[in-house]
């Protein structure tokens, strides 16, 4: 029983050393390249699935037809830029859904975004802050102001294999407005939760939250592997 004792005592603390080992060399998820070195590269992508922006307890949706977008990821190959492009946006109730300064039905957004990972250490996140985005929209004839900020987590697909071509993929929970993602693991390997989640408001109105739906393929112009 004494030897049973000790070797499982040695047991738990090469296992509690090995994770503490494993948690010290954690870097954070990287786009590394063919030789595994963090890597830079640039994103082109685009897609005609119906992208959607939904408020938690509103019955308004935004709806756009169409994607295109473009991003970088920067030395380092954990942060990047991103700047889409929503065409044939209006929402669930009819009214065309504008930019300030954009062309009728176009709203641009402009981003930054961060490599990351869940707790399990099996998906890949893509973690983009919105600047502060202002569109109206025309509902039965009376133009609506909304506002847009935050920050918001959706899933990167392939992992851990070279490739260039890439899915990014918003999904919403439950509700309308309610983010399906919301936990995340930080660059120090330690759970976090976002602390400015995507946020919306129509007007004067205090913003409430909101949750982003859509899926973009993309392609880079070198062989990425999104390291997890």
């Amino acid at each position: 029983m004494q030897r049973f004792k000790v070797v499982t005592f040695a047991v738990l603390a090469v296992s509690a050393l090995t994770a503490a080992m494993a948690a010290s060399a954690y870097a954070g998820v990287e786009g590394l390249n063919a030789e595994g070195k963090a890597t830079t590269a640039s994103f082109k992508g685009s897609s005609e699935k119906e992208a959607k922006l939904t408020v938690l307890g509103s019955s308004l949706e935004v709806k756009c037809k169409k994607e295109t977008s473009e991003g970088t990821l920067e030395t380092g190959g954990k942060l990047g830029a991103f700047h889409e492009k929503f065409e044939g946006c209006a929402t669930n109730l009819g009214g065309e859904c504008t930019g300030l300064g954009d062309t009728a039905g176009t709203v641009l957004v402009l981003g930054t975004a961060h490599l990351s990972t869940n707790t399990a250490l099996t998906v890949g996140y893509e973690l983009s802050l919105v600047e502060h985005l202002h569109f109206t929209c025309t509902v039965l004839g009376i133009s609506k102001l909304v506002l847009v900020l935050g920050e918001y987590l959706c899933e990167v697909t392939p992992i851990n294999t070279l490739t260039s071509t890439f899915t990014d993929r918003c999904k919403r929970g439950a509700e309308k407005g309610d983010p399906s993602v919301t936990s995340y693991v930080n660059d120090e390997g330690k759970a976090a939760t976002l602390t400015n989640a995507l946020q919306a408001s129509e007007g004067d109105t205090s913003e409430t939250m909101a949750a982003l739906e859509g899926e973009c393929d993309v392609t880079a112009t070198v062989g990425v592997k999104i390291d997890v």
